[in-house]
């Protein structure tokens, strides 16, 4: 556990689909003596990654459009559980301005390519697989960056080149970069918020 010089960092994790990321970032902090997982904040009520937050015990809080564009409600929510960053994990929504300003250089997301590469709006999950297949790339990968005003193009902290193999499918390449993901995120994170990168 944290000695009374060393404050906790409480992190929340932002995600809207079936959480295998968040489920991994959960695990991997469950025991951290420095840094916990205090909050898992949704768009979607019935998501997986509510569903596996719940599983684990971790708090869940979901907001809507509205609110998160409404700063009062989200920065109290944010407040109330003294939330020191973000990590966003299969989050779809771009982050409103006063969100990106309060926690500017404390939130991370992951992107299943090479980005700049395959980066941007309405390039997520199976999408960016499939345009790397039908583009005949030789490899693809993963990058860990941080989160600024627009989708995919802040800072790279991380990257990790994946070969792509001969007539593997898209969905063939999501597992094997998710993979990757569920190993490397954490770890990268737990770095960077720890100072060390």
């Amino acid at each position: 556990m944290a000695t009374n010089d060393q404050k906790v960092i409480r992190l929340a994790i932002l995600a809207s689909g079936s959480g295998s990321n968040a489920e991994s970032l959960m695990g991997y902090f469950a025991k951290h003596p420095l840094i916990r997982i205090q909050l898992l904040i949704s768009d979607k009520p019935d998501c997986g990654a509510v569903q596996k937050a719940r599983a684990k015990q971790v708090p869940t809080a979901v907001l809507s459009l509205p609110e998160w564009n409404d700063e009062a409600t989200a920065a109290k929510l944010l407040k109330e559980n003294r939330i020191d960053g973000l990590l966003l994990a299969g989050f779809l929504r771009l982050l409103p301005e006063w969100l990106v300003r309060s926690y500017r250089g404390k939130i991370l997301n992951i992107h299943p390519s090479l980005l700049p590469a395959y980066g941007g709006k309405g390039m997520y999950g199976i999408r960016v697989h499939r345009a790397v297949v039908e583009a005949g790339e030789p490899y693809s990968g993963l990058s860990i960056h941080e989160v600024n005003e627009n989708f995919d193009e802040g800072r790279v902290i991380y990257q990790e080149k994946v070969d792509v193999p001969p007539g593997c499918t898209a969905e063939e390449l999501q597992a094997l970069i998710l993979k990757r993901e569920h190993m490397t995120y954490a770890l990268i994170a737990e770095s960077f918020f720890l100072g060390s990168i």
